[in-house]
């Protein structure tokens, strides 16, 4: 029981510190979207630190997001609502 505790944490902990590159954090929110998995981007999104964020959102196509309007809305959500705490506009 223990060790798969363990393990569950280590995956955790390696899959929180794999997203470092713009580009591979984009690659994986592709291929999560791709598969309409919009929710499980979501949280990767949720994840990401403020440059690797900044690198996603820029290379991102929101046009194909919206397309798949209304299954991506949660994923386009949080993608804005990151964006804008990231950026007091106030």
């Amino acid at each position: 029981m223990n060790e798969s505790r363990e393990r569950i944490r280590r995956e955790r902990e390696r899959e929180r510190n794999t997203y470092t590159s713009p580009r591979l954090a984009l690659r994986r929110v592709l291929i999560l979207s791709e598969g309409r998995q919009f929710r499980e981007a979501a949280a990767l999104l949720q994840r990401l630190g403020p440059s690797v964020l900044q690198g996603v959102a820029s290379e991102l196509p929101i046009d194909l997001l919206a397309e798949s309007l209304p299954h991506s809305a949660h994923l386009l959500e949080t993608l804005f609502n990151r964006y804008v705490s990231q950026y007091d506009f106030y």
